[in-house]
């Protein structure tokens, strides 16, 4: 069994369509318009190409813009392959910010096996620098890069106390970044990826980066002691 991960898939919303490049002529062949079912399709062709019946999906938020495309949305995950986890984003309509978020939990637990505002997973043995879990929430921790423009939602993001995050959110093309408190997140939007993120690679990009951070540290520790000599001598 493969976990996956995946978030800000947006289906039937224009402006994202159109923003990762599907288009196609209106009905009078006069304009442009954003291609929806085109972007619809490029992502399930990208989800039905790895996962499988037993694999592990982590939906993390943001399935559709605004609660009239739900359902749609709903039917279209619910027609894929593998076991789903939603965790919500600002645009899902479970999302606990939103008033009547509870109207929509019945529909969205016939298709996801749990709806959750955020989720804590064992990404590797115990004994890992970072102690072997992760976070998962929708948004990524406060501080610069952590919007698309302004910051927002500013109050449903979780503490940056130094767990790694998997988030998504942004819309940015960024991978692997670094909190402002020096703690690794793992973007898995489809903007950035094009396609579902299997646990194995966030797994590897984050022992990437401690071992990138240990090399500079030993990297500073040698510069020091080489100076410390100098001034000896």
């Amino acid at each position: 069994m493969t976990e996956w991960f995946t978030s800000d898939l947006h289906f039937n919303h224009k402006f994202v369509s159109g923003l990762r490049g599907f288009w196609t002529a209106d009905d009078d062949g006069k304009e442009v318009v954003p291609d929806t079912e085109a972007h619809n399709q490029a992502i399930i062709d990208a989800w039905t190409k790895v996962v499988k019946p037993d694999d592990l999906v982590w939906c993390v938020g943001d399935m559709c813009v605004s609660a009239s495309g739900w359902i749609k949305a709903l039917e279209i995950i619910g027609s894929l392959p593998g076991r789903k986890i939603l965790v919500s984003g600002n645009h899902d309509p479970t999302a606990n910010h939103h008033r009547d978020a509870r109207k929509y939990q019945r529909a969205a637990l016939e298709v996801f096996e749990a709806v959750q505002e955020y989720g804590r997973i064992k990404m590797a043995p115990r004994d890992a620098w970072y102690g072997g879990y992760v976070l998962v929430s929708h948004y990524p921790y406060s501080g610069s890069g952590s919007d698309h423009g302004t910051e927002r939602y500013t109050q449903f993001r979780l503490p940056d106390l130094g767990m790694p995050l998997i988030h998504g959110h942004t819309h940015g093309k960024e991978k692997l970044h670094i909190s402002d408190s020096g703690t690794p997140e793992v973007h898995v939007g489809f903007d950035a990826w094009g396609r579902l993120v299997a646990k194995h690679e966030i797994e590897k990009m984050i022992d990437r980066f401690d071992q990138v951070k240990t090399m500079k540290e030993n990297l500073v520790t040698a510069i020091r002691e080489g100076v410390q000599e100098d001034h000896g001598n």
